[in-house]
């Protein structure tokens, strides 16, 4: 299952798990064994209670039966949390901070004691790749809900350049390709630029590397 966030800021649970970027269990054993290699959380028990941390960067829990997360679990702006397990119980206060994410993969039941109304959702921001670049680079976005995005690039100057993307889109993992055009039609010049991703009330901006 997986947890959407509505537009009106509640969060629900549904069936589909097409929109997901964790649903492959092919996909799950390679990032499972990434994470060992790379020294990211991972915890596998039959059962694990994760409570009172403060995330700050990518860590990934899961258990062969069940996983409780909370209380006191605080996901920070850089922070990233992966939940793998059949069963996850929201034990709540949850709080996801502006640019965080939660994720969830290989559930079939999610409960919650707190209403979720009152958790937040929201973005976050890959670093473009390759950069720097010479030809196009490529950024890499998760949605948590629903929602109209937009991608425009920025100079040094604070002026906008070129929009690469407005419209709504749906949960999940999504990308967008830069190809060194300005809205112009002219071909943009060697530089430092800036591309900025605002999602309703999330606004992220990173530094790119253009080179000629």
């Amino acid at each position: 299952m997986i947890w959407n966030r509505l537009g009106n800021g509640e969060a629900r649970v549904g069936t589909n798990t097409s929109r997901s970027r964790w649903t492959n269990p092919y996909l799950m054993v390679g990032v499972l064994a990434c994470a060992h290699l790379l020294g990211l959380q991972s915890v596998l028990y039959a059962q694990v209670i994760v409570s009172d941390r403060n995330i700050t960067s990518t860590e990934m829990f899961s258990s062969e039966e069940e996983l409780f997360l909370g209380p006191n679990i605080l996901i920070g702006n850089s922070g990233e949390a992966i939940l793998v397990a059949p069963v996850v119980h929201i034990r709540g206060p949850l709080r996801i901070l502006r640019g965080g994410s939660l994720y969830v993969s290989h559930v079939t039941n999610i409960s919650t004691e707190q209403n979720p109304a009152h958790l937040s959702f929201g973005i976050s921001v890959d670093q473009n790749y390759p950069n720097p670049f010479i030809a196009s680079t490529e950024i890499g976005y998760r949605l948590s809900s629903e929602g109209h995005v937009e991608i425009a690039v920025y100079n040094i100057l604070g002026q906008k350049v070129a929009t690469l993307l407005s419209r709504s889109q749906v949960p999940g993992f999504h990308t967008v390709l830069w190809d060194g055009k300005l809205d112009s039609g002219d071909s943009a010049s060697s530089g430092i630029y800036y591309y900025r991703v605002a999602f309703g009330e999330y606004i992220i901006s990173k530094k790119m590397t253009l080179l000629r």
